[in-house]
């Protein structure tokens, strides 16, 4: 069975999860915390088994409660189809390598990141830092695995290193970054990191490329005027996430 095949699989099937992270996360105000067996937000009925399976479920009960007939925000399919695509394109780049379980996670957390971010933001720390944690266990189980801790002593090096500097960046001008933004960073940075060094300065350039970009066509929309508020870290993920599953950008401007 390919990367591809598996990543996917595993999308799939954290798509319920990551919709109803992504709905109602931990810092949304009135939120509940997320519990089994999931439940619909207004009758408070159990979802059956088949009632969780992403696209499918939305496509059977047209997005709605079976008990109550109520619109499910849980069911995002545009959070369901990410979780998906991420995982099957992570799993097409990482291959059926140890490191495939860390980068999957990364791959679900940054859709919730991103779309939580969009919306209000902010970045669900509270999803962050036990992501980060958990992740640099995984990481370190797949060196283990390979018998080599170089990737992953560059890894805790990228991490800190780009967190750092997301952080001279927040107290230097604390209006035009956001302290979530720095933490999301030690995340990223972690990755970035394993795949190596190029990889942590391109793929710190190429979000800082891409909120630029899109900063300057909201000022020429004008959407807003300069001191409006530009969700940073959707472009730092996405960034992140271009130059791991195409390295050859990396290689290309490098060499």
């Amino acid at each position: 069975m390919s990367g591809a095949i598996v990543g996917a699989i595993v999308g799939l099937a954290l798509a319920p999860f990551v919709s109803l992270l992504a709905a109602r996360p931990p810092l949304r105000e009135g939120a509940e915390p997320l519990m089994l067996p999931l439940r619909c937000d207004t009758c408070r009925a159990p979802f059956r088994l088949t009632d969780a399976v992403p696209l499918l479920s939305f496509v059977v009960l047209r997005g709605r409660c079976r008990s109550c007939g109520t619109r499910i925000r849980a069911g995002d399919t545009i959070a369901e189809v990410a979780s998906v695509g991420v995982g099957g394109l992570i799993g097409w780049r990482v291959g059926l390598h140890a490191a495939l379980w860390a980068h999957l996670l990364l791959g679900a957390v940054l859709v919730v990141v991103v779309i939580v971010d969009f919306e209000l933001h902010k970045i669900p720390t509270r999803l962050v830092y036990p992501a980060t944690l958990a992740s640099v266990a995984l990481l370190a189980f797949a060196s283990a695995n390979d018998g080599s801790w170089s990737p992953f002593r560059r890894a805790l090096l990228g991490g800190l290193a780009a967190s750092a500097f997301l952080w001279l960046l927040v107290l230097v001008a604390p209006s035009g970054m956001g302290d979530g933004d720095a933490r999301l960073v030690l995340l990223l940075g972690l990755f970035l990191g394993w795949h190596g060094w190029p990889h942590v300065y391109f793929g710190l350039l190429a979000g800082f490329l891409l909120g630029s970009l899109a900063g300057i066509g909201l000022m020429l929309a004008r959407r807003g005027g300069r001191k409006m508020q530009i969700a940073f870290g959707p472009y730092l993920a996405i960034g992140a996430l271009w130059v791991i599953l195409w390295p050859t950008v990396v290689t290309r401007i490098a060499g």
